[in-house]
Parts: C-alpha cells; structure tokens; sequence
C-alpha cells in the first residue's frame, strides 16, 4: 500500500506511542466487526501526526501557530478503519470530485509508518469543510484559521 512506502519522522512521542502499540491493543474496542481506538487514544493519533504539503517545506501540526487559511481534508481510511488502497483511491475521487472549483494541494498526513493521502483546500469555510467531511464520513479534518491550526472532530 502507499501510506506504508513513507516513513517520515514528526516526533519523538510519535515513536515511543508506536513501540507501545502492542501493550494498548487490550484496549482496542470493536465496532460492527472492525477494531478502533477508544476516543483518548485516538485525539493522541490525531495530535502527534504531522501533515506535510507535497513538493513543498511547509509542515502543519495541530495547535502550531499559522498564517494560512483553509481546510486540510482527507478521504483516506474512513471512521478510522484502514481500507485497501484501491477503496481509498476511489474516494480521493470521490472528494476531488467534492472539491470541483476550489484550488488544492496535495500533501501527506500521519506518522510512522501509517500517511493517509490529504488536500489542503486554501480560504474553504468551516462549514463547508465540515459538510464534506462528514460526507466522506471522516471522523476529523483540520482547519486553518489564520492563527491556528485546529483539529475539529466530525459527530456523524
């Protein structure tokens, strides 16, 4: 699959989380037959992930300080679950086809060994944003308010 081919560095608490994997799976909960991450374990995923935009130096993590505007949304991996990345390249078309219109960039979201393919869509409002996120039933996207990098968490 594409997302293992990368392995990109963010943090150190990035790596410590990822050797400890096998002493959290006890915690792990299931879901209509899929394992998912109770909600604590999973914002921590979400937190220490780093979001780089392709061909470019510019880095985004949650809570950094930033200038830009916009909304970082993905299709990759819905609710959570890992798909194949045949299901995931179907939906980036999906989402592309979302975002008929709006200016994009490619760029790569996660760490170690798990990168999910995102767009960063530059001046897309909140609600918008969130609209197409909960279509694609994505479980968070990020949004650029000009200050801050904002994680914000989808209920659908």
């Amino acid at each position: 699959m594409i997302y293992r081919n990368f392995l990109l560095k963010c943090s150190r608490s990035a790596r410590t989380f990822a050797r400890r994997k096998k002493s959290l799976s006890p915690h792990f909960t299931r879901y209509a037959g899929r394992q998912t991450l109770p909600p604590r374990e999973l914002q921590h995923i979400y937190i220490t992930s780093c979001y780089i935009i392709e061909h470019s130096n510019t880095r985004f993590a949650i809570d950094a300080p930033t200038r830009r505007r916009g909304a970082v949304l993905s299709a990759w991996n819905p609710g959570s679950y890992r798909h194949s990345e045949y299901t995931n390249r179907k939906r980036d078309r999906r989402l592309l086809r979302l975002l008929r219109g709006q200016r994009w960039r490619g760029m790569w979201g996660g760490k170690d060994t798990w990168w999910e393919r995102h767009y960063w869509v530059p001046e897309l409002p909140l609600e918008l944003a969130a609209r197409i996120s909960m279509t694609m039933d994505q479980k968070a996207f990020l949004f650029l308010d000009g200050r801050h990098v904002r994680l914000i968490w989808c209920y659908t």
